[in-house]
């Protein structure tokens, strides 16, 4: 970043002999420190460590005007951060005056300053970057997903924090950005979005109160973006949590996330985006699906904040960068009005036997299905074994396989799906469905909420199967090849559900039905699909 920052404010001219302090090489007994900047702070990069020190600035939305402040604030961002990475948040150190008059860091004498002392981390490891380079692959998505639900389970529930209200100040402030003359002046026309973004706020109001009394507003992150994460010990690392403003953090972990899948979804990567949504969910209670309800709304505001910051980066951006930015406002206004009115949902339903690839297909297919981020993907094999409490990979005995057991998993799942479908997002569901009630239910729920439904029966040959059952690892389901010999036994295809022959590669099986999909015009009385089969 650039090293030509100037604020009109007089401790900050004080500080310039911090900053030159902080710069020397001697300070840290190393041959050489990087300077990264930033609008509120200056982190310098000394061999395995980065000492992050506050600028002494006033801006309208942040006070590290004095010492006092900056201290506090850096004690804050500490105690926050560390919390979710202690491996990369070290400890807090003063910058100090001797008698003499020569600083030091930490030792007797005056307390000039403060720095935040971390872990230097590889820039090439940032999921920014990662992203960009292609490198951001389904490993690292599941593993960000169980970071970001391990965090937001952990973190403080607040309950009386206003954040339904906070979401009408953020509507005022996009408006006045938005619709103001230096937006009107880049062609922008987005105030009849920002009409429709008020409506969908006031018309979930009362819901965005009553998820905070369930206890979903927490004290979040509040940055969750590809560049304040990084790999670190090849896991991904949450750092640089927002600590100058509590309103600004203590949000819906939902609306947390959302950051996260705009960022993902604006980028194109669309798989990775909708792989976090449904790991971040699998094992959900129907309380946390309800809350998809909120997702429309939640990804526009965030996309339309982007949209605002880069208004406000066009004002002062160099004559370069200014088609760049204007297009990339463009994009994020665009996003903003598109997703906050999702469309009908879908159901999509995928049916076979153990080894069809049913899992796999849903799994490809799910983020072409309905609005940013794709489709809900629900599995019996998933819900069978949260009903019993236990890890995903955990082998269930046989003992609990009985006929009581799986109507009580399909009645979970149905009723999953159900919920989601009335929370305007789409679903697709992924079964044996053996039996003419559990298929029939599905149809009926996808009427009631009105979805549009399509009914997939993936086919496969007995020694595919067989091969493919013998070869899972670390897979939910615990079908193996004598589950796969009765079901061979003892189940016929639907007739009324598209078939699809799954023998071959199965990423191509799920652009079919994606295809399949898009080619019908649904409507609210949408029964059964076709009987022609996609060979």
């Amino acid at each position: 970043m650039s090293n030509s920052m100037h604020h009109g404010n007089a401790e900050s001219a004080g500080q310039a002999a911090v900053i030159a302090f902080l710069c020397e090489p001697e300070t840290y007994g190393v041959s050489e420190v990087e300077r990264v900047e930033t609008h509120g702070a200056i982190v310098f990069l000394a061999g395995d460590r980065a000492y992050k020190l506050k600028r002494a600035v006033k801006l309208p939305y942040l006070d590290f005007s004095t010492l006092e402040k900056r201290h506090a604030i850096i004690s804050r961002e500490f105690g926050i951060n560390s919390h979710a990475s202690p491996e990369l948040y070290l400890s807090i150190q003063p910058v100090t005056r001797r008698e003499n008059g020569a600083l030091a860091l930490g030792g007797p004498g005056e307390t000039v300053d403060w720095v935040l002392v971390m872990r230097r981390f590889d820039q090439t490891l940032l999921l920014d970057a990662l992203a960009r380079d292609g490198r951001f692959d389904r490993a690292i998505a599941v593993d960000l997903a169980n970071t970001v639900e391990h965090f937001h389970r952990h973190a403080s529930v607040v309950t009386n924090s206003g954040f339904a209200r906070s979401l009408r100040g953020v509507a005022d402030t996009l408006e006045a950005t938005l619709c103001g003359p230096g937006a009107q002046s880049q062609g922008l026309q987005v105030c009849p979005y920002i009409a429709k973004l008020r409506r969908e706020l006031d018309e979930n109001f009362a819901f965005l109160e009553a998820r905070q009394r369930e206890g979903f507003v927490r004290r979040c992150h509040g940055d969750l973006h590809l560049k304040n994460i990084v790999l670190w010990d090849g896991k991904p690392t949450l750092f640089d949590a927002l600590e100058f403003d509590d309103r600004l953090s203590t949000i819906d972990v939902l609306y947390d996330l959302a950051f996260l899948l705009m960022d993902l979804w604006q980028r194109g990567l669309k798989l990775q985006a909708n792989i976090i949504l449904n790991h971040y969910l699998e094992m959900a209670a129907i309380s946390e699906v309800k809350g998809l309800a909120l997702l429309p709304l939640f990804l526009s505001f965030r996309s339309a904040i982007r949209a605002m910051t880069g208004i406000h980066a066009l004002a002062v951006c160099a004559p370069s960068d200014h088609d760049r930015l204007l297009r990339e406002v463009r994009e994020y206004a665009a996003f903003a009005a598109a997703v906050i009115s999702p469309g009908q949902p879908r159901l999509v339903a995928i049916g076979g036997l153990s080894g069809t690839g049913k899992t796999t297909v849903a799994r490809e297919a799910a983020p072409f299905i309905g609005a940013a981020p794709g489709a809900l993907h629900i599995r019996t094999d998933v819900e069978r074994k949260s009903m019993h409490g236990v890890q995903l990979t955990h082998r269930l005995p046989r003992a609990t396989y009985t006929s009581e057991s799986r109507d009580e998993v399909y009645r979970r799942v149905i009723k999953k799906a159900e919920v989601a479908l009335d929370s305007g997002h789409s679903v697709i569901l992924d079964a044996v469905f053996p039996e003419a009630i559990q298929r029939s239910r599905l149809h009926e729920v996808a009427q009631r909420a009105g979805a549009g439904f399509l009914g997939v029966w993936l086919d496969a040959g007995p020694d595919i199967l067989r091969e493919r059952v013998i070869a899972r690892e670390g897979d939910a389901s615990d079908a193996d090849t004598a589950v796969v010999e009765y079901q061979l036994r003892t189940i016929e295809p639907p007739a009324d559900w598209l078939r699809v022959d799954a023998s071959g590669e199965r990423g191509a099986c799920a652009a079919a039905i994606v295809r399949e999909l898009d080619s019908r015009a649904f409507s609210t009385e949408t029964g059964s699909s076709d009987e022609n089969a996609l060979k």
